[in-house]
């Protein structure tokens, strides 16, 4: 039997063809374009405004893995500070052997300079209140989410009160945060 013919060569050259499809293959995708939709979808599922300001890139191997620069979720009307969150860049590193399985597992996700407003309105309700406007069919429920670690590098916190009007800031904040699930436990490491 000629080398050439052998089942495990074909293999071998069909695994690596499909590792460099998976490699290259998004780097071939303006994801810019789905900018807009990604927008959209966002801001159905957590009932806000979510706007990606910057650029969005995808990457398929050897994990998946989203990135995407100057996100930023409303605030409600009537709070002190325009968003309830702002992010310089967000890294989101996916598991793929759970997503056979219907599971959703972030290896890792890192908030890059993430600025997050926590107010309490004026007129008694609080700014960090999500209420979704839509939901996707198929989407895993939050205890099919697992979270490895949320890193957060050089953030800050602003804590607001609508009533009485002050508005505190905590900044340099640093740490991890970790749950089997994301309807917690929460683990919190911050400094």
């Amino acid at each position: 039997m000629s080398i050439l013919r052998s089942p495990l060569l074909i293999f071998g050259i069909l695994l690596i063809l499909a590792a460099g499809a998976l490699g290259v293959g998004p780097l071939l995708v303006n994801w810019n374009s789905y900018k807009a939709d990604f927008q959209r979808q966002a801001s159905l599922l957590i009932g806000r405004q979510v706007t990606i300001a910057g650029p969005i890139t995808v990457r398929l191997f050897p994990w998946p893995r989203l990135t995407a620069s100057n996100v930023r979720v409303a605030n409600p009307p009537g709070s002190m500070l325009a968003d309830l969150v702002q992010i310089e860049k967000v890294d989101a590193e996916i598991a793929a052997a759970p997503l056979l399985s219907g599971q959703f597992s972030l290896r890792k996700l890192t908030l890059v300079q993430p600025v997050i407003s926590l107010e309490r309105l004026a007129g008694g309700g609080v700014s960090w209140t999500l209420k979704p406007t839509h939901s996707i069919a198929g989407l895993p429920g939050a205890d099919q989410v697992a979270i490895a670690g949320i890193d957060i590098i050089d953030g800050r916190i602003f804590f607001g009160d609508g009533r009485r009007g002050g508005l505190s800031e905590i900044t340099g904040v640093e740490g991890r945060l970790k749950a089997p699930a994301l309807d917690g436990p929460w683990r919190a490491d911050i400094t």
